[in-house]
């Protein structure tokens, strides 16, 4: 764990859970991360100011029977309490489908090797090993992960799509309101492909770049 990620460091906010709301207000508009698994753990909303904001990291629980749960987190949030985040020491910052094979791939190696008695403190797990794929150069092959995950998701829509035939859910009719929700929907799912695909020739481009340079060295 502790070759490819690293845990960030975060300003402790002296709130109370049980005195802070379950929903946003005017006051407290940031999510806050306890050691819950719905919502992702954002279970709690607290005052943006002086709390540090994450985004597009990891977070992991590190308390109670949910010790060891980890999510990725692609909006801006805070930790309150029984958990931390992480993320990968690697600079190039991969895409959004890359830190869900991540997460995948963190549950299936750590999660259920702790228990309420033995808490996931990054400690504890940091010395952990993990399954990941690597390239020829023993890189971590990102495209690879990203791949994957894609293939993963066409076929879920696959499969939700045969269902909804099979039951003949698929005959319906939208009013305008939904209509618009629906394309609003599309357009944002195709501005982050946009996105990921931005970042992800970026990092090949400045992996090549890393490449020829030790080349030349």
């Amino acid at each position: 764990m502790s070759d490819l990620f690293i845990k960030l460091k975060h300003k402790r906010l002296n709130y109370k859970t049980k005195d802070l709301p379950k929903q946003p207000t005017d006051l407290n508009t940031l999510p806050a991360l306890t050691a819950g698994i719905l919502n992702q753990g954002l279970n709690n909303y607290v005052p943006e100011a002086g709390a540090t904001v994450f985004k597009n990291v990891i977070s992991v629980s590190a308390n109670g029977a949910n010790t060891g749960a980890m999510f990725y987190q692609t909006h801006p949030f805070t930790v309150l309490q029984d958990a931390y985040v992480i993320d990968l020491i690697d600079e190039s910052k991969p895409s959004d489908m890359v830190y869900l094979y991540l997460v995948g791939a963190l549950q299936k190696s750590i999660r259920f090797n702790f228990s309420w008695t033995n808490k996931a403190g990054w400690e504890r797990i940091k010395g952990e090993k993990i399954t990941l794929p690597v390239d020829k150069n023993g890189l971590l092959a990102f495209d690879y992960m990203e791949a994957y995950i894609k293939e993963l998701e066409a076929e879920r829509i696959k499969e939700l799509e045969a269902y909804l035939i099979a039951t003949g859910l698929n005959n319906y009719v939208l009013n305008d309101e939904e209509k618009r929700v629906l394309n609003k929907f599309r357009a944002h799912n195709a501005e982050q492909s946009r996105a990921e695909q931005s970042r992800a020739e970026q990092s090949r481009a400045e992996q090549s770049r890393a490449e020829q340079s030790r080349a030349e060295q």
